[in-house]
């Protein structure tokens, strides 16, 4: 009987450690669970919001794209039709020309476009370059 004594001293020490164990590590091993678990949810957030991002900005450059298409779609389309217009090749009065001029060099669009920036004063009297 002194064997199984013995044998029983040694599984109740080794109950006892494990459940010390547990006490003592579980809480531990549980809020490390649950901080890799939080963690885990904010990297999977940042992910999907990177993705968001990026897929945002190539919307945004197929977007100027197609707008910047479309714009000079409809330069080439009106160029064409004043081209082609009864009385396009007739002589203008120079009065008359420089006054169309006048009145589109007061739009800045026109007038930081290579045509504007030929044919409108600079600003403040600076000297224009050609």
């Amino acid at each position: 009987m002194p064997g199984s004594l013995t044998a029983r001293l040694v599984a109740l020490g080794l109950v006892v450690l494990l459940v010390l164990g547990v006490v003592t590590l579980g809480p531990a091993a549980c809020q490390k669970i649950r901080s890799l678990t939080a963690q885990n949810r904010v990297t999977s957030g940042q992910l999907g919001a990177s993705q968001k991002s990026g897929s945002d900005a190539v919307n945004t450059v197929g977007n100027v794209a197609a707008n910047e298409s479309a714009s000079e779609a409809t330069t080439r389309t009106n160029e064409k039709d004043i081209r082609n217009a009864q009385g396009a090749s007739d002589k203008v009065n120079p009065a008359v020309r420089d006054a169309g001029f006048a009145s589109l060099c007061k739009r800045p669009a026109f007038r930081n476009s290579p045509t504007g920036r030929l044919r409108c004063p600079a600003p403040g009297g600076v000297a224009q370059r050609r």
